[in-house]
C-alpha cells in the first residue's frame, strides 16, 4: 500500500484536468529525461584512468537513473489516482 499523499477533487480546488495535463507533462519531461542521461551512459573509452574510475562513473550513473525513475513512478501513480478521481472512481 502506497503512502503517497494523493490529491482530492473538490469544486473549490484545482481543475482536475489542469492536475491531470501537469501530471502527464512532468511524465513526458521525465522520460526525455530518462532518454537523455541513457544517453550519457559512462564509455569505459572516456576513463582512461583507468577501471576504478569508470566503475564509480558508472555506479553515480545508476543511482541518477534509480533516482529518476523513482520519481516517475510516483508521478505514474499520482496520474492514475487524478484519473480515476476523473471518472468517479
Amino acid at each position: 500500500m502506497s503512502t503517497l499523499a494523493k490529491p482530492t477533487i473538490t469544486s473549490s480546488g484545482t481543475g482536475v484536468d489542469i492536475l491531470k495535463r501537469n501530471s502527464l507533462v512532468a511524465l513526458t519531461a521525465i522520460d526525455e529525461a530518462l532518454d537523455a542521461l541513457r544517453h550519457m551512459r559512462p564509455q569505459v573509452r572516456d576513463y582512461p584512468a583507468g577501471v576504478v574510475a569508470f566503475e564509480k562513473a558508472s555506479a553515480q550513473h545508476t543511482a541518477r537513473m534509480v533516482s529518476l525513475t523513482a520519481v516517475r513512478a510516483e508521478i505514474s501513480e499520482l496520474s492514475v489516482a487524478l484519473f480515476i478521481a476523473a471518472n468517479g472512481g
